[in-house]
């Protein structure tokens, strides 16, 4: 079909012959899905009591875990931009820092579980389930579960980061 031939245009590939992002999520459609919807779950799980937008860390957070520099790279610097000081978001390279609330605690520990164990522990869910609704959680298990896949798939094509995203 005439769409999958505008993938073949070789302007669309990296410096070093390997996929860019763009390329690689347009030639797997199917398998990644529209990144509108992973931004959709995010903003279910911003709220009113995030009014800072620091939920957005807990993906910073997977990034460094998986590490993804690339994804590491684009939420840092959505976090400068949204005000966040460089000390909180260097402390997700962490799992444990003293300067998070106790929401963004249980959102990391959650993301922990996840990659390590593949699911949330009892005491996790029951710590997440104080500020996510039912349907929320379920969102939450899912965002984290497709920055696993968008990390391994970037990890694994060697995907640059920009220049100018770690400065």
């Amino acid at each position: 079909n005439g769409c999958l031939n505008v993938l073949e245009d070789p302007s669309l590939k990296s410096r070093l012959g390997r996929p860019d992002l763009a390329r690689l999520r347009a030639r797997n459609m199917i398998l990644v899905g529209r990144p509108a919807e992973a931004r959709d779950v995010l903003l279910a799980i911003h709220d009113d009591a995030d009014p800072d937008g620091r939920t957005a860390l807990l993906l910073g957070h997977a990034a460094w875990r998986l590490g993804c520099v690339y994804e590491w790279g684009h939420h840092a610097h959505m976090a400068k931009e949204l005000g966040i000081s460089d000390a909180e978001i260097q402390s997700l390279a962490s799992s444990h820092a003293s300067r998070w609330d106790e929401r963004l605690s249980a959102f990391v520990k959650g993301v922990d579980e996840l990659i390590d164990d593949k699911r949330l522990s009892d005491q996790t869910w029951g710590r997440l389930s104080k500020h996510l609704t039912p349907d929320q959680m379920v969102e939450f298990c899912m965002l984290v579960g497709h920055y696993i896949m968008v990390a391994i798939s970037i990890n694994s094509t060697g995907v640059k980061l920009e220049p100018g995203y770690l400065d």
